[in-house]
């Protein structure tokens, strides 16, 4: 699937049966927390939180342009519903001190958040699964940087702007993939051209 380094879809699962989901809290359990250059720090517990709270709402802005997205478990019972398992496995905030030194010389930063992630696409009801996936991601998630971005470097000097890019790549390239198994067309909410 385009947007992960690995996915697996279940031949012959027919995803257009399916009328709603539900995102799970994203697990964080066994983050690896890393650091992207030399004065960045490992994510803080609250840090980590944060960015899982974050994952979860991005990815449920983006997956419900293609269907409802229920908020608990409990209210899609009566629905054929998929249940979305996201994991959060590699962190690390952009080095924003680096950048604003390698900017002062170079007139862009050269560090970008680390991102790793597991996702599992599941049946509610049977808990068969439908779709695993799978990315690691550094850097910028666009390919088109603006050239003012590029010179001023705003994001480079935020420590988790390309961590929410990141998110929203890989809740875009679910929700374009399951828009388009269902027969569905997809606009893309992002502005800006992904990888």
């Amino acid at each position: 699937m385009k947007g992960f380094k690995e996915s697996y879809v279940k031949p012959g699962i027919d995803l257009a049966n399916y009328q709603c989901l539900y995102i799970r809290d994203v697990d964080t359990r066994n983050a690896r927390l890393i650091t992207s250059g030399v004065f960045d720090k490992k994510a803080t517990m609250e840090e980590l939180e944060k960015l899982s709270k974050e994952m979860k709402q991005r990815f449920r802005n983006i997956l419900g342009i293609v269907m409802p997205v229920k908020e608990n478990g409990e209210e899609i019972r009566r629905y054929k519903a998929f249940e979305i398992q996201l994991k959060l496995t590699e962190v690390a905030g952009t080095d924003v001190i680096t950048n604003i030194i390698t900017g002062v010389y170079l007139y862009t930063g050269v560090t970008g958040a680390i991102m790793g992630m597991e996702g599992v696409v599941i049946d509610h009801t049977t808990k068969e699964q439908l779709i695993v996936l799978s990315d690691k991601h550094k850097g910028p998630a666009t390919t088109d940087i603006d050239p003012v971005e590029f010179m001023i470097g705003i994001k480079a000097k935020s420590r988790w702007a390309y961590a929410y890019d990141t998110m929203d790549l890989w809740a875009d390239s679910l929700a374009k993939f399951l828009s388009e198994s269902r027969g569905q067309a997809y606009k893309s909410p992002l502005k800006k051209k992904t990888h």
